[in-house]
């Protein structure tokens, strides 16, 4: 590691150990007493810690001028003029240094290393000195939550921007693969907003003299989007926890991402989800009456989208916001359709999206019900008309020693469990806090029976 990287590393883990020293002082001050036994222990290992930090930092600095010292003098190459060699000194050059490490990979950490200490976060900081070298901010971010006690409480300061980078690093990654990720246009709205809707308007009529003119009613009713939380419980061997190779970190970063982006894509847009009053939000399918597709030639297919589209504009909704959303395979054989001159009717469509008649193509298996291609819907959309609370964040827990169903689909009352501690199991539960609901029925449509 660069001189200047380590400088950056203690610094961090300075002010890490500071804040603590800060928060024990002011706790004991603001309770009028002195420090207890446990409390003294976690401040003198601060102390001395900042102690040796420094120390260090300043056989680093002299180190670092000694080689300044020492150091030869580089030739520019011929035909480089003394301006563009200054370049990139002062700031107008690229250059840029990075992390050696995937997005995500510190956030796993994180996960991974409250995995293996079964939630116990005294040893987690222990284990996850191993990536200190990288991603200093797991073990930072894991010394903050135990001076602190909790890691969901969104008005903790400077100890935990390490740990929000890492939340937000990896809710980036989980977007980009979920259908509400890719819809960018939806309107979004805080938790536990009300908000008014126009139901019924007014209109006008042609009045002959002397005559009197209408009088109208307007109609209101509220839109309301509560709190809500998607779970999803990924279960790996201890043996893979305590692996500490690139590899072994992405495949826990990816199974996290695609249980919980399957979840989501499936209660979101399969039509039979009517959602549960106080704890979920019903799909934006559900309750849509749906066109039946004509069949596979290209002139069915064009007049599915026709109607389709028709009914878009007859209920007044919006096309330049308008998205398409459809399987991977029902994309992909859109995109190999030919005509009468074997030319390709759909060349803007792929399975990884495209456009379609115009409006972007949002893929997604979630589309297929239950792997059956006949079931197979293609969803179109207002995102505007859509109303979306996020919260942002990923809350984390992890447990070696819970009994679980080993479904995703759990039910109620006396079931079959299997035990983390007898398999030898680690089990991490994530959080997602979101609800959406669509501020007009109109705002989505369906075509059932595809197979294209």
């Amino acid at each position: 590691m660069k001189i200047a990287e380590q400088l950056a590393a203690f610094d961090t883990k300075k002010k890490a150990a500071a804040d603590l020293m800060d928060g024990i002082m002011n706790k004991a001050g603001d309770e009028g007493r002195t420090l207890d036994e446990h409390e003294q222990e976690q401040y003198d290992g601060a102390a001395a810690e900042v102690k040796a930090i420094d120390e260090h930092i300043a056989r680093l600095k002299a180190h670092e001028a000694r080689q300044v010292a020492t150091a030869a003098v580089i030739t520019p190459a011929a035909g480089t003029t003394d301006k563009s060699a200054l370049d990139l000194g002062s700031g107008r050059g690229v250059l840029s240094v990075r992390r050696n490490v995937d997005k995500g990979i510190a956030f796993t950490r994180y996960a991974c290393a409250l995995m293996q200490a079964k939630g116990n976060l005294m040893q987690a900081v222990e284990l996850s000195k191993r990536w200190d070298d990288s991603t200093p901010e797991v073990g930072i971010s894991i010394k903050a939550a135990v001076a602190s006690g909790t890691t969901a409480d969104a008005t903790w300061a400077a100890p935990l921007v390490q740990y929000n980078d890492m939340v937000g690093e990896f809710i980036e990654l989980l977007r980009n693969q979920t259908i509400l990720g890719k819809l960018t246009q939806l309107t979004k709205v805080p938790f536990n907003t009300r908000i008014p809707r126009q139901t019924a308007g007014s209109t006008g009529a042609f009045v002959g003299e002397g005559l009197p003119a209408p009088v109208n009613a307007m109609a209101f009713d509220n839109v309301t989007l509560p709190w809500s939380k998607a779970d999803c419980i990924v279960v790996l061997t201890k043996e893979l926890a305590r692996l500490s190779s690139p590899n072994a970190e992405a495949l826990a970063r990816n199974d996290l991402m695609s249980g919980i982006s399957e979840y989501l894509d499936k209660r979101f847009i399969d039509p039979s989800f009517a959602g549960v009053t106080s704890v979920s939000p019903a799909s934006v399918t559900n309750g849509v009456v749906a066109l039946a597709s004509g069949g596979s030639t290209v002139a069915a297919i064009t007049d599915d989208a026709e109607r389709m589209i028709r009914a878009f504009v007859t209920a007044r909704l919006s096309l330049q916001t308008g998205a398409w959303i459809m399987s991977p395979e029902t994309a992909l054989a859109l995109s190999m359709v030919r005509g009468t001159q074997d030319n390709f009717m759909f060349p803007d469509i792929s399975q990884n999206g495209g456009t379609y008649f115009k409006m972007p193509v949002i893929t997604s298996k979630s589309t297929t019900a239950a792997g059956s291609p006949t079931d197979g819907h293609i969803i179109l959309i207002d995102q505007r008309e859509v109303l979306l609370a996020d919260d942002g964040q990923m809350m984390i827990d992890a447990s070696g020693e819970a009994s679980v169903q080993m479904n995703d689909a759990p039910s109620a009352g006396a079931q079959s469990l299997v035990s983390f501690w007898q398999m030898g199991l680690l089990g991490l539960k994530c959080e997602r806090w979101i609800h959406w609901v669509k501020r007009r029925s109109t705002a989505v449509g369906i075509l059932d029976n595809v197979n294209y």
